[in-house]
C-alpha cells in the first residue's frame, strides 16, 4: 500500500517537476519560504515516506488535544463529541521524532519551450484582507492590460506567511522581456493608482466571493475551519469579514508599502 502510494505521488512531483509553469511556482514558493517543505512533499520526503512515518504523523497530528472541530449540523455538542470519541482517536502522547526532509531538492529540471518569470509578494502574516484586496486590484490590471502575454495571479497562504503571486509565461526567450514588464507593471499599478472608489468596489467583490464559499454548510466549514487553522481563533472568519470592511485605499497603500522588495524567479529556454 505505501509503496504504490508513493509511487504515485513520485509520479506526481516529477510531472510538476517537468512542467515549467508549476516548476516556476515551486521555485517562486522556495524562495519565498526556503525552509518550509511543500505540501505535495519533495523527492527528499517520499524517500522517507514508509508505514512507520506515516503512523507517526497520524499519531501526532490526530490527537483529540491538539484538534479543533468545526461543525454545521442541528447535533447537539454532546452527539458532536460522541462521533469523534466513535473515530477512535489515539491518547494523547508525546510526539515522535521524525526526520526533517530537504525542502530545497526540487528533482527533474523542465523542458522550457517558452520564457517564464514570476514574482512574490511576501506577508509575514496570516488572514490580512489586504492581501485579498491586492491579489483582486493586480487580476484586474492584468486583466485590462492587454499585453497579449500569459499572466496569472494566486493568493497563497503558507504556515506563517501569505505570498502575492504573479507570474506568467511568454512564447520564446526573444520576448522574455515583454513577460516581465506585463508582471512589473501589474504589480506598479496596483501600488500607483489606488483609487478610493476602485478599493471600494474590490473590497465589495473580495467580500462578496468569501460570504458565497461560505453559503453552503460545507463551504462554511471549509472557511471557519481554515480561518482557525491558519490563526487559531474560532472566530476569525468574522474577525476577516470586519477588517476587509475596514481597508482604504491609504490602508492599502501602506500595507504594500510594507511588503518589501518581490522574490524573483525566471526561467529561459
Amino acid at each position: 500500500m505505501v509503496d504504490a502510494i508513493r509511487a504515485e505521488l513520485r509520479v506526481d512531483l516529477e510531472r510538476q517537476a517537468e512542467s515549467p509553469g508549476d516548476r516556476l511556482l515551486f521555485d517562486l514558493r522556495r524562495a519565498a519560504a526556503p525552509e518550509l517543505t511543500p505540501l505535495a512533499g519533495s523527492p527528499g520526503s517520499l524517500r522517507l515516506l514508509d508505514e512507520a512515518r506515516l503512523r507517526a504523523v497520524w499519531r501526532r497530528s490526530h490527537q483529540s488535544a491538539s484538534m479543533s472541530l468545526v461543525a454545521v449540523t442541528a447535533a447537539s455538542p454532546p452527539a458532536l463529541l460522541a462521533m469523534l470519541e466513535a473515530i477512535g482517536l489515539p491518547a494523547d502522547r508525546m510526539a515522535d521524532s521524525l526526520a526533517t526532509p530537504d525542502p530545497q531538492e526540487t528533482g527533474a529540471s523542465p523542458l522550457l519551450l517558452r520564457s517564464w518569470y514570476g514574482e512574490a509578494l511576501v506577508d509575514h502574516a496570516l488572514a490580512d484582507p489586504h492581501a485579498a484586496v491586492a491579489a483582486y486590484l493586480i487580476s484586474q490590471n492584468i486583466a485590462r492590460s492587454g499585453t497579449g502575454v500569459e499572466v496569472g495571479v494566486r493568493l497563497w497562504q503558507l504556515r506563517d506567511r501569505t505570498l502575492i503571486v504573479v507570474a506568467g509565461a511568454a512564447p520564446s526567450r526573444r520576448t522574455a522581456a515583454s513577460i516581465r514588464e506585463a508582471v512589473q507593471a501589474a504589480l506598479g499599478d496596483a501600488v500607483s493608482s489606488l483609487d478610493p472608489c476602485v478599493i471600494e468596489d474590490a473590497v465589495d467583490r473580495v467580500g462578496r466571493e468569501y460570504r458565497t464559499r461560505a453559503r453552503s454548510p460545507g463551504g462554511l466549514v471549509e472557511q471557519v475551519g481554515r480561518m482557525a487553522d491558519s490563526t487559531g481563533g474560532a472566530s476569525d472568519a468574522l474577525q476577516y469579514l470586519a477588517g476587509l470592511a475596514r481597508v482604504t485605499a491609504a490602508s492599502l497603500s501602506e500595507y504594500l508599502d510594507g511588503l518589501g522588495p518581490p522574490f524573483v524567479v525566471e526561467l529561459l529556454p
